[in-house]
Order: C-alpha cells, then sequence, then structure tokens
C-alpha cells in the first residue's frame, strides 16, 4: 500500500510493506490520479516503512509534441513528481513561485529573452535547479548554458534514461550537461576570454597554471615581477577574481590550458 502525503508545498510517498505476503505492486495518489510504482520485493517478518521526499519538476518547453514523452519518462520513476506544464514564458515567474518545484525543465526557444527570465526567477526561487532542454545549440544557447544560474543542459535528442539520470544529478547539487554541449561551452568560453585578455595575460595566466612564482615569470616574459603584478592585477579585474587559485580554476574552465 501506498499513500502520498502533503507537507505544506511538499509531498512525501510513504511505502508500507506488510511481511510474510511476498512481493507486490505499490500506488502513489498524485494529481492525476493513482499511479502505479516499483514491485516491492523481499518483503522479511515485519512492517517496513520507506519515507522519501519526491523531487518536484516544473516543465516549461513551446514544443507540445515533447511534453507527453517527457511527462511519462517523468511518472515512470517513482522519485520524480511533475507538477506542472507550461508553453509560455508569461506565467513562469509566477508558477514557479506558486508551485515550488525543485526543478525547472527549461526549452532555451521558450523566449527570446530568457536571460532576463533566469534572473527573474532566481530571484524568486533562489533554490530552484534549473536544466535547459536545447535543440540546435548556436552560440546565444552557450551563453545560456554558461550562465551561473544554470545547472544542467540537456539534448531533446537524449534519451528519457538520459534525461533521469540529468534531474538526479543536478538536485543533487552537481552540474550535468550534454557531451555535446560541454564542447560548445568549453568553445565559447575560449573565444570570450580570447577576447577579453591580450595574449600577454594569457601567456602569464598559463605560467601561473604552470605553478611558476611571480619570479620565474618575470624571467619568461623578460619584464620586472611589478610588471608581473600589475598584469595579474588586470587579469584578477577582467575575470571578477582574487587569488592565483581563482585564476587556475578560470583558466581551466575557459580551456586556456
Amino acid at each position: 500500500m501506498v499513500a502520498a502525503h502533503h507537507m505544506g508545498h511538499r509531498r512525501q510517498r510513504i511505502i508500507l510493506v506488510q511481511t510474510g505476503v511476498g512481493g507486490g505492486n505499490g500506488e502513489v495518489a498524485n494529481g492525476s490520479g493513482v499511479q502505479r510504482v516499483a514491485k516491492i520485493k523481499d518483503a522479511a517478518d515485519c512492517l517496513i516503512c520507506y519515507q522519501f521526499d519526491l523531487i518536484r519538476v516544473l516543465l516549461a518547453d513551446k514544443e507540445r509534441l515533447l511534453h507527453d514523452s517527457i511527462r511519462l519518462a517523468i511518472e515512470d520513476d517513482e522519485r520524480l513528481l511533475l507538477v506542472g506544464q507550461l508553453t509560455n514564458e508569461s506565467d513562469l515567474q509566477t508558477i514557479c513561485s506558486k508551485l515550488k518545484p525543485d526543478i525547472l525543465l527549461l526549452d532555451t526557444n521558450l523566449s527570446n529573452n530568457l536571460l532576463h527570465y533566469l534572473n527573474l526567477i532566481k530571484s524568486h526561487c533562489p533554490k530552484l535547479k534549473i536544466l535547459l532542454l536545447c535543440s540546435n545549440p548556436d552560440d546565444m544557447e552557450a551563453k545560456l548554458l554558461n550562465h551561473e544560474d544554470v545547472d544542467g543542459g540537456l539534448l531533446k535528442s537524449e534519451s528519457p534514461e538520459t534525461l533521469l539520470n540529468a534531474l538526479h544529478t543536478i538536485v543533487q547539487g552537481n552540474p550535468w550537461f550534454s557531451s555535446s554541449l560541454l564542447k560548445i561551452m568549453r568553445q565559447n568560453n575560449q573565444q570570450e576570454s580570447n577576447a577579453l585578455l591580450t595574449n600577454r595575460e594569457i601567456e602569464l595566466l598559463r605560467l601561473i597554471v604552470a605553478e611558476k612564482k611571480d619570479k620565474e615569470i618575470a624571467q619568461v616574459l623578460n619584464v620586472s615581477t611589478r610588471t608581473i603584478r600589475y598584469y595579474l592585477q588586470n587579469i584578477y579585474n577582467k575575470l571578477g577574481i582574487n587569488t592565483r587559485a581563482a585564476a587556475i580554476y578560470q583558466a581551466t574552465k575557459r580551456n586556456l590550458i
């Protein structure tokens, strides 16, 4: 027997297994009726209770044809709950605040001004995880994928199993991106970095990554240590950082090494 209980805006799934009668199927009541869940196995000689929070997912995608396949994939996972489906951006912020999803599955083609909505949504729902759905990634989508409020990116051509893996990964606080999207993101980062930094600053960054000291870097670049510190401060200002460790991290992230 399975029941779903409201806890404020949260919903928990509780599975009760009566022992001594073998395995059985469970059911859960949700907004669309009763949903069958995974088969319960290996009942022991006692009453066992499994309880866990459902991961609430909100889908915002213009392409209605994809809604059913995404819904079926989510319903097939007993740890997930699809709380809503949108096809336009007009009520996105309001719906997110009302339904309080853990993850927003967001189509990159939902709006021509998606960066605005990303900032708006995160200001009202700071704990929300955002997984972008991409069709034909371009430079604009690369900028969206690299946005600080985005937790992951998924090609719409990926399998349902890959979608579920991405959802569970980002809800745990880890990023998840399709491999082909990662390549586009790295290329975009490198192009932006090369445009942002001078050749001398990029060369200095590579020497920092190689763990060279200021004096060693000055010898390689044939300048004074004072000039090295000046270059380094310029790099810090341009990348919005203030330590060598952060410089190494940014050099790696932006594919400068």
